[in-house]
């Protein structure tokens, strides 16, 4: 029978012997009184007295607990639907163990003597939660959406003592009553930037203090949160537009306002050919560059697009980029070396649909091929020809251009001028004023004619050989080590002749050029002037002063006054040693004959 059962039926039972049976053995009942559970006897009639200790108690789940009753007469006992064990009795009293105890219970304690009463014990039972969870976070939380925090709280007992605490790190956010079982406890938050990273946990808190036990908590695992901020717009791709083929551009994009930004992704392809991108970071800010390249055989116009992805979103820009093969004009002379008077021709041709203008042609419509003939006279020599091509790509005009350089070698006119000074020794010059008549052609040397002539007509250099004369190329030089020096030497011809110096180990010689004497450029070189008209040859002679280190003379010298310092002073300690040795000896002596001579004085 279940306890409230007893309670009902208890009364009921009571009322009823108290009718039957004559004398008034046992007390009236009048009724029951819930909030003392136990029943309301006759004011007039003095009943049986009886206790239960303790009156109340807590246990945890599972635990033991001993109730003792006692009563003003023997006949006692102890109702519970658990087992019982009677531990001990005694006059009035016996002592009752329950075991195992799960759940709250109120076990009755009665007494029959001649009638009967009652008192209960209510045992509490208190168990810490089984599960103690926060619900997982969202990978990403945009910054300034709400947050919704959900803990999960699994047994515990008694509930109306049992607390949820919702905690930002140790921040508390919400503190709320268990209700339900499980408990379910929601709270919103707003998601901040400086939540990220920042922890989320629920506790549960189980306070017993006021039953004299303590505050006992349990902890979810925390779990941690990741904000971020990525805007909508300011995503910007720079690149060319037009790009040829094998040529190799910088491409950049820009994105600003996002948060973290140290953690976004970013994606730069040109097509299916992804980018090796650089990312730098500054703040709320990234800028990603990348080398691209125009693949030969993949002409025309292809996307470029940049990616910044963040937080499970992202962000996309395209633009349009073309590219174009673009080969360089070919601009050809007939003869890029003639002589006054030859017929020279000279094409400029572009690679379709490019067109080509060549400067020096007559005023026409560009087109992919232009050319010009001209006889030669003085005034082309050194004459540059150019070939521009131009080419229409994706709206945009692009350029490529050609030179040529035309020489032209006159023969010498029967003029007369007077030798000016161009070099170490008196040569003739194309700017010397007209005199009257020379016995014979003068040899100029120099890259042609140029500045203010007094000739009556233009003057032309007639062609030449090299010439490395020992003049203009001494070729014999000596420099002490550690100056800086200038190695002289002039090649002469028309046109003008390649002058390089080098030793037989290879070892080049700077010429005209000021270089830092060392003993290493030391040596025999070959000098070699070579044109179209020759080559010459002379040796030439580098020395090379330095001083020699008497390192040897020197790590003798001090190994010597070393040597000489050690041995001076071994010699004047062991001189003082011996000294102290004497010193000491003799005072010893001194000693034993003082000693000896008060032995054999008389006493």
């Amino acid at each position: 029978m279940a306890p409230g059962a007893a309670r009902c039926v208890l009364p009921a039972l009571l009322a009823l012997l108290g009718a039957l049976l004559p004398g008034g053995e046992f007390p009236l009942v009048r009724g029951w009184d819930p909030s003392t559970q136990q029943s309301i006897l006759d004011p007039g009639f003095a009943g049986a007295q009886i206790s239960v200790t303790p009156p109340e108690a807590i246990i945890p789940r599972g635990g033991s607990v001993t109730v003792n009753c006692s009563a003003s007469c023997a006949e006692l006992g102890l109702e519970i639907e658990l087992s019982k064990k009677e531990v001990a009795q005694g006059v009035n009293w016996k002592t009752f163990e329950l075991s195992d105890v799960r759940e709250d219970i109120s076990p009755i304690c009665y007494a029959n003597c001649p009638n009967q009463t009652e008192s209960s014990v209510s045992i509490t039972v208190y168990g810490f939660p089984d599960l103690v969870e926060l619900e997982p976070l969202p990978s990403w939380q945009p910054v300034g959406q709400n947050l919704t925090l959900r803990c999960q709280v699994a047994g515990g007992a008694p509930r109306d003592n049992l607390t949820v605490v919702l905690l930002r790190g140790e921040e508390e956010l919400s503190r709320q009553p268990a209700v339900g079982e499980p408990a379910l406890v929601n709270h919103t938050v707003e998601a901040r930037r400086e939540d990220h990273g920042a922890n989320f946990s629920c506790r549960a808190e189980l306070d017993l203090r006021s039953r004299g036990l303590g505050l006992f908590q349990n902890s979810s695992a925390p779990r941690q949160l990741r904000t971020y901020v990525l805007p909508d717009t300011n995503l910007s791709l720079s690149a060319p537009r037009v790009v040829e083929a094998g040529t190799q551009v910088l491409v950049e994009c820009v994105l600003g306002g996002l948060f973290p930004a140290s953690e976004a992704q970013v994606h730069l392809a040109l097509e299916d050919h992804r980018l090796n991108a650089t990312i730098t970071y500054n703040g709320d800010s990234l800028v990603a560059r990348a080398p691209m390249q125009g693949l030969a055989g993949e002409e025309g116009t292809q996307q470029l697009v940049c990616v910044v992805a963040l937080g499970g979103r992202d962000l996309r820009t395209r633009e349009k980029v073309t590219i174009y093969s673009f080969p360089a004009p070919n601009l050809t002379l007939s003869q890029p070396e003639v002589s006054e008077g030859t017929l020279v021709s000279v094409e400029c041709e572009a690679h379709s649909p490019a067109v080509v203008t060549l400067h020096g042609a007559s005023a026409s419509r560009p087109s992919e091929r232009d050319q010009i003939h001209l006889n030669a006279s003085a005034e082309d020599n050194k004459r540059i020809f150019s070939c521009l091509a131009t080419l229409k790509v994706a709206g945009q005009m692009v350029h490529k251009n050609q030179t040529r350089e035309l020489r032209v070698l006159c023969a010498w006119d029967p003029w007369t001028m007077t030798p000016s000074l161009q070099g170490p020794t008196p040569k003739p010059s194309c700017d010397s004023p007209f005199l009257g008549s020379y016995p014979s052609p003068p040899v100029v040397d120099g890259e042609g004619c140029s500045g203010p002539r007094s000739l009556p007509s233009p003057c032309c250099v007639s062609p030449d050989g090299p010439r490395l004369d020992k003049r203009d190329c001494s070729g014999n030089w000596t420099w002490p080590e550690g100056s800086k020096q200038t190695a002289n030497c002039q090649a002469w011809g028309n046109p003008t002749p390649k002058l390089t110096c080098s030793r037989k180990d290879g070892a080049l010689l700077p010429i005209g050029t000021q270089m830092l004497v060392k003993r290493e450029i030391a040596g025999t070189y070959l000098c070699r002037a070579e044109s179209s008209h020759g080559k010459v040859t002379r040796e030439v002679v580098v020395n090379v002063i330095y001083h020699q280190n008497n390192v040897v003379i020197i790590i003798l010298v001090a190994a010597v006054i070393i040597l000489g310092t050690v041995g001076t002073a071994a010699y004047i300690y062991n001189r003082r040693r011996k000294i102290q040795i004497y010193e000491l000896q003799k005072k010893a002596q001194e000693a034993a004959a003082l000693k000896l001579n008060a032995l054999a004085s008389p006493p």
